[in-house]
């Protein structure tokens, strides 16, 4: 009896563990609080943002709320994708209406993946729309950009950047080490001495039936000297209005990150619209 007790418990707890991924996979990963998009934006999003995510082997987030109640848009972020059973590799992107401010949270691969520049350049691409109401279009547009620069940008090796440092790393890219400059100075010397003398031989060359004139005067010709003065008349100032940066702040990529409530480690940025 008691044997089969045991049995039966274990068997209830290995369906339990079984169990535990089909329930993270069954997350919704639109979460659309505010109610800013239609029934039918959300259904074709609620699509594209599972197709993406499966395909690049991440959790791809949107998140919409009224308000923050309070709470700092960055880690509001951080906590929600932490204590709502995500992967261990993820981006979302929160947009709370009352305070007009977004934020986007990277977790695992996607830190080192999505660098400060290539956070900019998604932000670049949905911003306009999300300050202008076209909230389908920007997250539309934020789904697109995350999906291709991930796929794109997913296999590089940063494992180098993780032990040592960001050195050498443009954009998510290891940089190639250059060769140094100075080990072709010696040839470069040695060929400019070659051409200079070269050169300066021909023409000394051409100038060997041209006598030695003992003084300058010889060589004034007579000319008739007119004094010219120039009259400055008008003068023509062209401004360029500077472009206006957005109210943002980045931690993403090769920057460290930083550590949510519940301890884990995030990048990404917040900022306003």
């Amino acid at each position: 009896m008691r044997r089969f007790r045991f049995c039966t418990i274990f068997l209830v707890l290995l369906l339990f563990l079984y169990s535990l991924p089909v329930l993270a996979a069954g997350k919704e990963r639109l979460i659309d609080e505010d109610h800013l998009l239609t029934e039918e934006e959300r259904e074709i999003l609620s699509n594209r943002i599972d197709e993406a995510s499966n395909r690049n082997g991440i959790d791809i987030v949107i998140l919409t709320t009224e308000s923050l109640d309070g709470e700092n848009s960055e880690a509001y972020a951080d906590d929600y994708y932490d204590e709502n059973g995500y992967s261990e590799d993820g981006i979302l992107l929160l947009v709370a209406m009352e305070e007009r401010e977004y934020a986007i949270s990277t977790k695992g691969t996607p830190m080192y993946v999505f660098s400060q520049d290539a956070l900019r350049n998604i932000e670049d691409d949905f911003l306009p729309d999300l300050s202008d109401g076209y909230y389908y279009e920007a997250f539309d547009s934020f789904i697109s950009d995350v999906d291709s620069y991930y796929a794109q940008h997913k296999n590089d090796d940063f494992s180098q950047y993780e032990n040592e440092g960001n050195e050498g790393y443009v954009d998510g890219d290891r940089e190639e080490k250059k060769p140094s400059i100075f080990r072709f100075f010696p040839i470069s010397a040695l060929l400019g001495i070659v051409f200079s003398f070269f050169s300066t031989g021909q023409k000394k060359a051409a100038l060997t039936s041209v006598d030695k004139q003992t003084y300058a005067s010889n060589y004034v010709i007579n000319e008739n000297m007119t004094k010219r003065n120039d009259v400055f008349l008008y003068h023509t100032v062209t401004r360029n209005k500077k472009p206006k940066d957005r109210d943002r702040d980045h931690d993403g990529g090769f920057s460290g990150g930083h550590v949510s409530s519940s301890g884990s480690t995030h990048g990404g940025s917040h900022g306003h619209f």
